[in-house]
């Protein structure tokens, strides 16, 4: 049979319902996918994100490493430690390394003001794009365009329909993660925080507009066992939208590969993974 793939909004994002109490982050999110993969039956799967998705997954490997078999991320986000800056002060990083940090500073020095507010003031921000669709419609844009090759390619009703997956749900709830997620580490008002080291194979996917493009192979290492990076001259930080033949040759490309991806455990019974 044919692979079998899992595609579940993050709670309080699109057609998940919005958590009803304060605590919910990253790390509750990681035993809500997981639950939800046994209630399907699924005692062994693995796992493909980006973005939010591709952080969680994180914490999801961590905690589960019976059941996450192994992981595709295109959002390893690796922050640069005090022994890369200084190595940058001192113009002896490699070209990778001087372009991971370039992105990552670029990012977080003139483009995480919205991740910082929805970690401090997560309410005060929800209440005014809850009043305003049109306000809501800008604030989603404005994460949108610089994370493609050519912000043209969004239309006008690829952004109402964006807009829309956060208007059901209310806006509350995805901007409230943020403080959540800065709650247990995982992210500070300076960029990405602390996370778990995931043992299980870890491939990576870069793609040129994203935050993180061209980190290193060694750097991706220090958070997991990475045993497959590929690099794309194209692309963003929305690769299944964008690019999706991409992101679907690198998904096939590692799964299927039972030496380095450890999906040898599914073939053995004669089936796919649930991704």
């Amino acid at each position: 049979t044919d692979p079998l793939s899992i595609s579940p909004s993050v709670p309080g994002f699109a057609f998940s319902p919005a958590p009803t109490s304060p605590g919910f982050g990253y790390i509750d999110s990681a035993h809500a996918f997981d639950a939800l993969m046994k209630q399907l039956n699924y005692s062994k799967y693995v796992i493909q994100g980006g973005d939010l998705g591709g952080l969680i997954l994180r914490h999801q490997a961590y905690l589960y490493p019976d059941s996450a078999i192994s992981c595709l991320s295109n959002f390893w986000v690796v922050a640069p430690n005090a022994s890369d800056l200084e190595r940058y002060r001192d113009n002896t990083t490699t070209s990778d390394e001087t372009a991971a940090i370039n992105n990552y500073k670029e990012f977080t020095e003139n483009a995480w003001s919205y991740g910082q507010i929805q970690q401090q003031r997560p309410l005060r921000l929800g209440f005014g794009l809850t009043d305003s669709p049109v306000g809501l419609a800008m604030w989603i844009y404005d994460a949108m365009w610089p994370g493609v090759s050519d912000p043209s390619f969004w239309s006008t009703e690829d952004i109402i329909t964006w807009t829309m997956m956060h208007w059901i749900q209310g806006p509350y709830g995805a901007t409230r993660i943020y403080r959540e997620a800065a709650k247990s580490g995982s992210l500070t008002l300076n960029g990405v925080g602390d996370f778990p080291y995931v043992k299980q194979p870890v491939a990576i996917s870069e793609f040129v507009r994203d935050i993180w493009y061209q980190t290193p192979l060694d750097w991706a290492q220090r958070l997991g066992n990475v045993t497959h990076r590929t690099v794309h001259n194209t692309g963003g930080h929305y690769p299944s939208t964008e690019t999706p033949s991409l992101l679907i040759t690198d998904i096939r490309t590692f799964f299927a590969n039972t030496q380095i991806s450890g999906t040898g455990v599914f073939f053995s019974f004669g089936k796919y993974p649930p991704l």
